[in-house]
């Protein structure tokens, strides 16, 4: 599916509103076939420099949903501004309750174990009427891929939320979603541990003001690795050509 697009150094992002998300993941989940619904932000976009497989799986993604401010930041930096910033949780979110209202069931995969699970039954709480087929945690080994991707086949689920982290969940995606057996797949990071109660998601105050991961650094120092991934692909953006 190919919506309104611009492109940041060799990588396609569409330019959408929260309500025009919405509209395209309506689609996708009445579309034949497996779409693959990725949302980049400044670390996974950086880390797509040198990651060539990671590059590709973003590349072929039939809706990528530009995730953070950083990502905002730097599209309008490149002459390609985007219409808002979204979160990808806020999308997924969304999509769960199109899902709810289409009686169509959903699979959670990731997390530690027990982490999808519960982050599925808060979830059927808070959204009336939705359908879970199945649950897995993240912690899976090479040689269990193929029985894992053939349950969530199984399982008669549409809609399949990924949550494995970066570049794990895109590459599982571009490489299983001819199999999964589901009509879209979707890569949401640590949405899951927010859905389970494990993380606190920043107040709107913080959202709002574009300083999310600043409340999420303050929560867990150990991310200011990750963060720091946000100035530096400001910097590819601003002050390199693309290769």
């Amino acid at each position: 599916m190919r919506t309104g697009r611009t492109e940041l150094r060799g990588i396609p992002l569409d330019v959408l509103t929260r309500e025009e998300a919405g509209r395209c993941m309506e689609q996708l989940l009445e579309t034949n076939g497996c779409s693959v619904v990725v949302t980049p932000n400044c670390e996974i976009l950086y880390a797509a420099e040198k990651n060539a497989e990671l590059k590709t799986a973003l590349i072929g993604a039939d809706l990528a949903v530009p995730d953070g401010i950083g990502v905002v930041k730097a599209a309008s930096m490149a002459g390609s501004p985007l219409k808002e910033r979204l979160a990808g949780i806020d999308i997924c979110t969304d999509s769960l309750k199109i899902c709810a209202q289409k009686g169509m069931s959903v699979f959670f995969l990731g997390g530690k174990p027990g982490i999808a699970e519960r982050a599925a039954k808060n979830m059927e709480q808070q959204i009336p009427g939705l359908k879970v087929a199945g649950t897995a945690d993240g912690y899976f080994l090479p040689e269990e891929e193929e029985r894992l991707v053939r349950r969530i086949s199984e399982s008669g689920a549409a809609f399949a939320v990924i949550g494995l982290g970066s570049p794990k969940q895109e590459l599982f995606m571009h490489k299983n979603a001819a199999h999964l057996g589901v009509k879209a797949c979707m890569g949401v990071g640590g949405s899951l541990d927010v859905w389970a109660g494990e993380v606190n998601r920043a107040p709107e105050k913080f959202t709002r003001a574009g300083l999310e991961w600043l409340y999420r650094l303050v929560q867990q120092p150990s991310r200011i690795k990750r963060i720091v991934k946000i100035p530096a692909y400001l910097f590819l953006v601003k002050f390199t050509k693309k290769t």
